[in-house]
């Protein structure tokens, strides 16, 4: 029940996000892009990287001198693999964007896009193969429902084609602190960070 207030939460500040930004700009212009991300948990378990999914969806407000405010939604898979292991730690994130973006034309048909800004992530499953580290007999999760983090991105675009690389950090613990207590391999006194890379391709209309 708590996983869909927040989920309906999210959806609504998306929703009132582009309403307003609808009645004041009148040229729009969406994207839909999918690809492959390559995640860590920073100062976890020292694992390797884990590969997954990126799908997203977003929305261009246009403004002069090429410059642009870009939201969305995003669902990215984050986590990492365990060494010497079979197991992982697999997260599925739904996260808002709120980038600024500045494009660069090369001619009429060839342009580069760069952006950067925050975004708030929302936790909606947690899967942990090692189930004596990550799951207890506590009624703490392990990670934190919500990230706060900050994307960095480059694109390149051919008419409505286009071919985006990225990375993403996030600024907040993915550790629920209070669930420390029945997990004594994780110290309380580290930072743990969310680490990603990806690479997707679009489409732009």
């Amino acid at each position: 029940m708590r996983l869909k207030i927040k989920l309906l939460a999210l959806l609504s500040v998306f929703a009132l996000s582009l309403g307003s930004a609808n009645a004041q700009i009148d040229s729009l212009q969406y994207r839909i892009e999918g690809g492959m991300s390559y995640s860590k948990i920073y100062k976890f378990l020292d694992g390797e990287s884990l590969v997954g999914l990126r799908l997203s969806g977003q929305v261009l407000l246009p403004f002069k001198n090429n410059f642009a405010l870009i939201s969305g939604l995003t669902l990215t898979n984050k986590g990492e693999n365990f060494k010497n292991s079979d197991n992982k730690v697999g997260l599925m994130y739904l996260q808002l964007p709120i980038e600024a973006s500045v494009r660069l034309d090369i001619n009429e048909q060839n342009k580069v896009y760069f952006a950067t800004g925050p975004y708030l992530g929302l936790n909606l499953t947690t899967k942990g193969g090692d189930l004596d580290k990550l799951q207890t007999n506590t009624s703490e999760d392990a990670f934190n429902s919500f990230e706060f983090g900050w994307g960095l991105n480059a694109m390149y675009a051919y008419r409505n084609i286009y071919l985006r690389t990225g990375v993403e950090i996030s600024l907040n613990d993915v550790i629920n602190n209070k669930s420390l207590s029945a997990r004594p391999f994780l110290e309380s006194n580290k930072t743990r960070r969310n680490g990603l890379v990806y690479l997707t391709l679009g489409y732009q209309f």
